[in-house]
């Protein structure tokens, strides 16, 4: 067993994806709560789930970008899946800052058991990006690429007509 296993996941199970998944679903079920907090279903355990489930975000959130940040420094660079995974990182980075803000300043709304308004459309609208953003590198490239680029499929080459 390699130890680039622990980072990378075994040939053909690549670690990222799968952590990814985890974390859009901590930020989404964030964003679920918030709403639940706020139109007043559960007020005060929907507020406490809320920031719970941020912070799980959060802490998922720097696996998931410890094995993207790996995978992306194996990718050549300036190609075209290199800009991709780049985009992805950034993109990622800036949710990830906008995320801990909102949990930053929404543990006040933990303490006390409501979360505001701003904070639930801030929660729908990072959580959004996410989603939109883990998409983009999805679409370019199928699932595993980014992990795995060896396994990119390659255009074949159209084989010359006989005349």
């Amino acid at each position: 067993m390699k130890l680039s296993y622990l980072w990378k996941g075994l040939p053909g199970h690549p670690l990222h994806p799968p952590l990814t998944d985890a974390t859009i679903g901590a930020y989404t079920a964030a964003t679920v709560m918030a709403f639940a907090s706020v139109i007043g279903v559960a007020h005060v355990s929907a507020a406490h789930g809320w920031w719970l489930a941020l912070v799980i975000g959060l802490l998922i959130t720097a696996l998931t970008a410890t094995t993207g940040f790996l995978d992306w420094i194996t990718i050549e660079w300036g190609s075209p899946l290199w800009w991709t995974a780049t985009w992805h990182l950034l993109s990622m980075l800036t949710a990830t800052v906008f995320f801990l803000i909102a949990a930053l300043v929404g543990h006040a709304g933990y303490k006390h058991g409501a979360v505001e308004t701003d904070s639930a459309a801030g929660s729908a609208a990072r959580s959004s990006s996410c989603t939109v953003c883990g998409c983009s590198a999805s679409r370019v490239s199928r699932p595993g690429a980014l992990s795995h680029p060896s396994r990119i499929p390659r255009k074949k080459k159209p084989k010359a007509l006989s005349s």
